[in-house]
């Protein structure tokens, strides 16, 4: 029972100066709304921590380490975003995999690096990780969803010349 007096009191922080709804206003889940928040954040948080571990994989690559793959990192937070509804955001991370897959390819040392892709690189990553703390906090989320997309625009441009420059 304290559960879910905590569980009220936490949904009553939370939706704070909205208007009141009924109390049993439910999702397409069938679960009530605050729940069904509940467990997104849950999600979001823990999209969150493969975030960073994804950043931990692509530094332990640019030092060397042959072994490290980001692929399926993303690959997994891309699934998570699917799972939670939001394809815009799965597919931006899906293009982010794909660029990282082959901005990587055969690179093991971040000078190995062409021009500002890092730079490029690491906005891409700080934009996705912004717009899921945003999500996960209930706060406005676009503007990094657009930063991400210039971010990859970029990062593909260059991609895409350092690949025609091998060919």
């Amino acid at each position: 029972h304290m559960l879910r007096v905590e569980s009220d009191v936490g949904e009553q922080i939370a939706t704070l100066g909205e208007p009141l709804a009924d109390d049993s206003e439910t999702t397409l889940t069938g679960m009530p709304s605050f729940e069904y928040r509940r467990i997104l954040q849950q999600l979001l948080s823990e999209i969150l921590q493969n975030m960073h571990f994804f950043q931990d994989i692509v530094r332990k690559r640019l030092e060397g380490d042959h072994e490290a793959e980001p692929d399926a990192v993303m690959e997994e937070v891309a699934g998570a975003l699917d799972l939670m509804g939001d394809r815009e955001a799965a597919s931006l991370a899906r293009r982010l995999q794909e660029l990282t897959h082959s901005l990587l390819k055969n690179v093991y040392a971040e000078d190995a690096l062409p021009g500002d892709s890092l730079e490029h690189f690491t906005d891409a990553v700080a934009a996705l990780e912004l717009y899921l703390a945003a999500r996960r906090d209930q706060q406005y989320a676009e503007h990094f969803a657009e930063v991400l997309k210039a971010a990859l625009d970029h990062l593909g441009d260059e991609t895409e010349v350092v690949a025609a420059s091998i060919v």
